[in-house]
Protein backbone atom coordinates (compact mmCIF):
# COMPACT_ATOMS: atom_id res chain seq x y z
CA UNK A 1 0.00 0.00 0.00
CA UNK A 2 0.98 3.29 -0.40
CA UNK A 3 -0.76 6.53 0.77
CA UNK A 4 0.47 10.40 0.12
CA UNK A 5 -1.31 12.13 3.33
CA UNK A 6 -2.02 15.55 2.97
CA UNK A 7 -2.87 17.27 6.13
CA UNK A 8 -4.00 20.68 6.52
CA UNK A 9 -2.95 23.60 8.54
CA UNK A 10 -4.59 23.89 12.35
CA UNK A 11 -4.47 20.26 12.55
CA UNK A 12 -4.92 18.08 15.47
CA UNK A 13 -2.16 15.39 16.28
CA UNK A 14 -5.52 13.12 17.38
CA UNK A 15 -7.02 13.14 13.97
CA UNK A 16 -4.10 13.14 12.18
CA UNK A 17 -3.06 9.54 14.00
CA UNK A 18 -6.64 8.57 13.07
CA UNK A 19 -6.18 8.93 9.84
CA UNK A 20 -3.05 7.06 9.39
CA UNK A 21 -3.95 4.26 11.64
CA UNK A 22 -7.02 4.17 9.58
CA UNK A 23 -4.86 4.06 5.80
CA UNK A 24 -2.26 1.36 7.94
CA UNK A 25 -5.72 -0.83 8.83
CA UNK A 26 -6.84 -1.00 5.51
CA UNK A 27 -9.38 2.51 4.45
CA UNK A 28 -9.01 3.56 0.57
CA UNK A 29 -10.84 6.28 0.63
CA UNK A 30 -9.91 9.23 1.50
CA UNK A 31 -13.09 11.22 1.76
CA UNK A 32 -13.76 8.67 4.76
CA UNK A 33 -11.14 10.34 6.58
CA UNK A 34 -10.79 13.06 9.24
CA UNK A 35 -12.13 16.78 7.82
CA UNK A 36 -8.00 17.48 8.78
CA UNK A 37 -7.51 15.82 5.51
CA UNK A 38 -6.91 17.15 2.45
CA UNK A 39 -8.91 15.18 0.46
CA UNK A 40 -8.01 16.87 -3.18
CA UNK A 41 -4.22 16.07 -2.27
CA UNK A 42 -4.44 13.10 -0.82
CA UNK A 43 -4.05 9.67 -2.25
CA UNK A 44 -3.94 5.62 -1.38
CA UNK A 45 -3.05 2.91 -3.71
CA UNK A 46 -3.65 -0.62 -2.28
CA UNK A 47 -2.98 -3.08 -5.11
CA UNK A 48 -0.62 -4.66 -2.06
CA UNK A 49 -2.94 -4.38 1.11
CA UNK A 50 -1.73 -2.47 3.95
CA UNK A 51 -1.66 -5.10 5.90
CA UNK A 52 -2.18 -3.64 9.75
CA UNK A 53 -4.68 -4.41 12.27
CA UNK A 54 -4.98 -2.59 15.95
CA UNK A 55 -3.89 -4.54 18.91
CA UNK A 56 -4.55 -1.81 21.40
CA UNK A 57 -6.58 1.58 20.24
CA UNK A 58 -5.82 3.09 23.97
CA UNK A 59 -2.35 2.30 24.87
CA UNK A 60 -2.80 3.79 28.43
CA UNK A 61 -1.77 7.60 27.94
CA UNK A 62 -4.51 8.43 25.00
CA UNK A 63 -1.23 9.45 22.61
CA UNK A 64 -1.06 6.43 20.79
CA UNK A 65 -2.68 3.20 19.13
CA UNK A 66 -0.52 -0.40 18.87
CA UNK A 67 -0.25 -1.73 15.26
CA UNK A 68 0.37 -5.33 14.68
CA UNK A 69 0.93 -7.21 11.52
CA UNK A 70 1.86 -10.93 11.09
CA UNK A 71 5.48 -12.42 10.70
CA UNK A 72 6.56 -14.14 7.19
CA UNK A 73 5.84 -17.81 7.12
CA UNK A 74 4.56 -17.97 10.66
CA UNK A 75 0.78 -16.90 11.20
CA UNK A 76 1.36 -16.91 15.21
CA UNK A 77 3.60 -14.63 15.49
CA UNK A 78 3.06 -10.67 15.20
CA UNK A 79 5.51 -7.59 15.37
CA UNK A 80 4.01 -4.87 17.14
CA UNK A 81 4.84 -0.82 16.42
CA UNK A 82 3.23 1.96 18.91
CA UNK A 83 2.14 4.60 16.73
CA UNK A 84 2.89 7.53 19.43
CA UNK A 85 1.72 11.32 19.34
CA UNK A 86 2.92 12.30 23.03
CA UNK A 87 5.95 13.81 22.11
CA UNK A 88 4.89 17.31 20.09
CA UNK A 89 6.12 17.78 16.64
CA UNK A 90 6.65 13.98 16.13
CA UNK A 91 4.91 10.80 14.71
CA UNK A 92 7.40 7.53 16.85
CA UNK A 93 6.87 4.03 15.49
CA UNK A 94 8.08 2.38 18.34
CA UNK A 95 8.72 -1.14 17.62
CA UNK A 96 8.69 -4.11 19.83
CA UNK A 97 9.03 -7.92 19.86
CA UNK A 98 5.43 -7.85 21.84
CA UNK A 99 2.86 -5.74 23.21
CA UNK A 100 0.22 -6.76 25.96
CA UNK A 101 -2.87 -4.91 25.07
CA UNK A 102 -4.11 -4.86 29.14
CA UNK A 103 -0.94 -3.36 30.67
CA UNK A 104 -0.32 -0.85 27.70
CA UNK A 105 3.57 -1.95 27.70
CA UNK A 106 5.91 -3.58 25.41
CA UNK A 107 8.94 -5.80 25.37
CA UNK A 108 12.10 -5.77 23.81
CA UNK A 109 11.86 -2.43 22.31
CA UNK A 110 13.64 -1.59 18.66
CA UNK A 111 16.42 0.90 20.26
CA UNK A 112 16.38 4.23 19.25
CA UNK A 113 12.51 3.80 17.53
CA UNK A 114 11.28 5.80 20.30
CA UNK A 115 14.15 8.58 19.52
CA UNK A 116 12.82 12.06 18.21
CA UNK A 117 16.12 12.51 16.00
CA UNK A 118 14.87 9.07 13.81
CA UNK A 119 10.90 9.94 14.05
CA UNK A 120 8.67 11.56 11.40
CA UNK A 121 7.35 15.18 11.66
CA UNK A 122 4.23 16.63 11.91
CA UNK A 123 2.87 20.06 12.24
CA UNK A 124 0.04 20.63 13.05
CA UNK A 125 -0.08 24.21 12.82
CA UNK A 126 1.29 24.74 9.04
CA UNK A 127 0.22 21.53 7.64
CA UNK A 128 2.34 18.93 6.06
CA UNK A 129 2.29 15.43 3.76
CA UNK A 130 2.72 11.99 5.28
CA UNK A 131 4.50 9.27 2.67
CA UNK A 132 3.04 5.95 4.20
CA UNK A 133 4.10 2.48 2.92
CA UNK A 134 3.16 -0.89 3.83
CA UNK A 135 2.08 -4.13 3.40
CA UNK A 136 2.10 -7.69 6.25
CA UNK A 137 6.20 -7.11 6.06
CA UNK A 138 6.73 -3.42 6.64
CA UNK A 139 5.72 0.07 7.75
CA UNK A 140 7.58 2.47 6.46
CA UNK A 141 7.49 6.65 6.51
CA UNK A 142 8.50 10.04 5.23
CA UNK A 143 7.24 13.27 6.13
CA UNK A 144 7.57 16.98 5.14
CA UNK A 145 6.70 19.49 6.49
CA UNK A 146 8.01 23.60 6.78
CA UNK A 147 10.96 21.85 9.05
CA UNK A 148 11.95 19.67 6.18
CA UNK A 149 12.16 16.40 4.58
CA UNK A 150 11.46 13.17 6.85
CA UNK A 151 12.99 12.77 10.39
CA UNK A 152 15.13 15.69 12.13
CA UNK A 153 18.58 14.34 11.83
CA UNK A 154 19.65 12.30 9.12
CA UNK A 155 16.81 13.05 7.46
CA UNK A 156 14.68 9.46 5.78
CA UNK A 157 12.42 7.44 5.79
CA UNK A 158 12.19 5.10 8.70
CA UNK A 159 9.87 2.12 10.03
CA UNK A 160 9.39 -1.25 11.27
CA UNK A 161 10.79 -4.27 8.05
CA UNK A 162 11.03 -7.77 7.85
CA UNK A 163 14.16 -9.22 6.09
CA UNK A 164 14.81 -13.20 5.35
CA UNK A 165 15.43 -15.82 7.71
CA UNK A 166 18.94 -16.86 5.97
CA UNK A 167 21.08 -18.64 8.99
CA UNK A 168 20.26 -22.08 9.93
CA UNK A 169 19.27 -21.19 13.76
CA UNK A 170 17.53 -18.23 12.99
CA UNK A 171 14.42 -20.15 12.26
CA UNK A 172 10.34 -19.38 13.19
CA UNK A 173 10.09 -22.63 15.29
CA UNK A 174 13.58 -20.89 17.10
CA UNK A 175 11.83 -17.41 17.68
CA UNK A 176 14.33 -15.13 16.60
CA UNK A 177 11.91 -11.72 15.65
CA UNK A 178 13.13 -10.87 12.10
CA UNK A 179 12.08 -7.70 11.86
CA UNK A 180 13.70 -4.29 13.25
CA UNK A 181 13.68 -0.16 13.20
CA UNK A 182 15.41 0.95 10.03
CA UNK A 183 16.45 4.54 9.90
CA UNK A 184 18.12 4.89 6.12
CA UNK A 185 19.04 7.79 6.51
CA UNK A 186 21.01 7.44 9.02
CA UNK A 187 22.19 4.10 7.30
CA UNK A 188 23.43 6.27 4.41
CA UNK A 189 25.38 8.99 6.80
CA UNK A 190 27.48 5.99 8.16
CA UNK A 191 28.04 2.40 7.33
CA UNK A 192 28.01 1.75 11.45
CA UNK A 193 24.54 1.93 11.23
CA UNK A 194 21.10 1.16 9.84
CA UNK A 195 18.99 -0.46 12.37
CA UNK A 196 18.28 -1.95 15.50
CA UNK A 197 16.20 -5.57 16.55
CA UNK A 198 14.23 -6.32 19.32
CA UNK A 199 16.70 -9.25 19.87
CA UNK A 200 19.36 -10.63 17.91
CA UNK A 201 22.04 -13.54 18.32
CA UNK A 202 25.57 -13.55 17.80
CA UNK A 203 27.75 -16.26 16.65
CA UNK A 204 29.36 -16.59 20.12
CA UNK A 205 24.91 -17.32 21.17
CA UNK A 206 24.47 -14.43 23.32
CA UNK A 207 21.40 -13.26 23.10
CA UNK A 208 21.57 -9.19 22.21
CA UNK A 209 18.66 -6.54 22.98
CA UNK A 210 18.52 -2.78 22.80
CA UNK A 211 21.26 -0.90 21.82
CA UNK A 212 23.53 -3.96 21.29
CA UNK A 213 20.93 -5.44 19.12
CA UNK A 214 22.91 -3.84 15.44
CA UNK A 215 22.19 -4.45 11.91
CA UNK A 216 24.62 -3.00 9.50
CA UNK A 217 23.38 -3.06 5.37
CA UNK A 218 25.36 -4.67 2.75
CA UNK A 219 25.00 -5.91 -0.73
CA UNK A 220 26.89 -7.90 -3.01
CA UNK A 221 29.51 -6.70 -4.40
CA UNK A 222 30.37 -3.87 -2.59
CA UNK A 223 30.81 -3.46 1.01
CA UNK A 224 28.36 -1.04 1.71
CA UNK A 225 26.28 -0.65 -0.97
CA UNK A 226 23.81 1.73 1.28
CA UNK A 227 26.45 4.06 1.64
CA UNK A 228 28.72 3.81 -1.01
CA UNK A 229 26.42 3.25 -4.04
CA UNK A 230 27.66 4.35 -7.82
CA UNK A 231 26.91 7.70 -8.50
CA UNK A 232 25.67 9.01 -11.76
CA UNK A 233 22.51 9.26 -14.69
CA UNK A 234 25.40 6.66 -17.00
CA UNK A 235 24.94 4.17 -14.00
CA UNK A 236 22.23 2.39 -15.67
CA UNK A 237 22.11 -1.36 -17.09
CA UNK A 238 21.31 -2.66 -20.37
CA UNK A 239 17.58 -3.80 -20.92
CA UNK A 240 18.19 -6.28 -23.82
CA UNK A 241 15.90 -4.56 -25.97
CA UNK A 242 18.42 -1.12 -26.81
CA UNK A 243 17.27 0.52 -23.78
CA UNK A 244 18.27 0.82 -20.69
CA UNK A 245 17.54 0.80 -16.83
CA UNK A 246 18.14 2.05 -13.07
CA UNK A 247 19.75 -0.57 -11.24
CA UNK A 248 17.71 -2.19 -8.05
CA UNK A 249 20.14 -3.01 -5.09
CA UNK A 250 18.81 -5.30 -2.45
CA UNK A 251 19.68 -4.46 1.26
CA UNK A 252 21.07 -7.32 3.37
CA UNK A 253 21.04 -6.76 7.29
CA UNK A 254 24.41 -8.02 9.21
CA UNK A 255 26.66 -6.97 11.58
CA UNK A 256 30.26 -8.77 10.73
CA UNK A 257 31.23 -8.50 14.19
CA UNK A 258 28.75 -10.42 15.73
CA UNK A 259 27.98 -12.67 12.74
CA UNK A 260 30.01 -13.73 9.73
CA UNK A 261 27.29 -14.40 7.72
CA UNK A 262 24.04 -12.19 6.84
CA UNK A 263 21.06 -12.76 9.10
CA UNK A 264 18.64 -12.41 6.04
CA UNK A 265 17.81 -9.36 3.20
CA UNK A 266 14.85 -7.12 3.17
CA UNK A 267 14.58 -6.21 -0.31
CA UNK A 268 12.55 -9.17 -1.61
CA UNK A 269 10.16 -9.19 1.40
CA UNK A 270 9.00 -5.17 1.38
CA UNK A 271 10.31 -3.94 -1.92
CA UNK A 272 12.79 -1.51 -0.69
CA UNK A 273 15.87 -1.32 -2.25
CA UNK A 274 18.90 1.05 -2.87
CA UNK A 275 19.27 2.71 -6.26
CA UNK A 276 22.65 4.73 -7.81
CA UNK A 277 22.72 8.67 -6.30
CA UNK A 278 22.48 11.08 -8.87
CA UNK A 279 20.55 8.77 -11.44
CA UNK A 280 16.72 10.39 -10.29
CA UNK A 281 15.05 13.32 -8.46
CA UNK A 282 13.20 12.99 -5.49
CA UNK A 283 9.72 11.59 -5.80
CA UNK A 284 10.19 10.58 -9.26
CA UNK A 285 8.42 7.61 -10.15
CA UNK A 286 10.38 4.41 -11.52
CA UNK A 287 8.14 1.49 -13.19
CA UNK A 288 9.96 -1.71 -13.05
CA UNK A 289 8.22 -4.60 -14.17
CA UNK A 290 5.39 -3.02 -14.75
CA UNK A 291 5.50 -2.51 -10.90
CA UNK A 292 5.53 1.64 -9.85
CA UNK A 293 8.70 2.87 -7.45
CA UNK A 294 8.62 5.95 -5.33
CA UNK A 295 12.45 7.33 -5.47
CA UNK A 296 12.97 8.89 -1.61
CA UNK A 297 15.82 11.38 -0.75
CA UNK A 298 18.08 9.83 1.72
CA UNK A 299 20.77 11.88 4.24
CA UNK A 300 22.62 13.01 0.97
CA UNK A 301 20.74 15.50 -1.56
CA UNK A 302 21.23 13.27 -4.47
CA UNK A 303 21.14 9.81 -2.81
CA UNK A 304 18.08 7.91 -3.10
CA UNK A 305 16.00 4.55 -2.10
CA UNK A 306 13.37 3.44 -3.57
CA UNK A 307 9.77 1.60 -2.43
CA UNK A 308 6.85 0.09 -3.92
CA UNK A 309 3.93 2.77 -4.07
CA UNK A 310 1.00 0.29 -5.15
Amino acid sequence: MYAKYVYNTSSTATNILADIVAILTGETVVNNLSGDCDAGNSNITATVLAGWTVHDADTGSGNGVCLKAVVYNDVLTFKYVHLYIGTVGYLKQITYETWDEVAHTGTNKCYDSDSSNYSQRIDVSGGGTMHLFSSERFMVMASQTAAGWACSVYPGPTGCIERTRDLPFDTTIAGWPNWMYAMFGRADYNASYFAYAPRKMTKAEVEQTGGSATYYVRTVGWDNLWTYAPSGIDQKIPDGAGGFLVPFYPGYCMQTYDMPGPYGEFSSLCDIWRIPSNIASHLDTITKNSVDFLCLKLYGSNEMMVIRKE
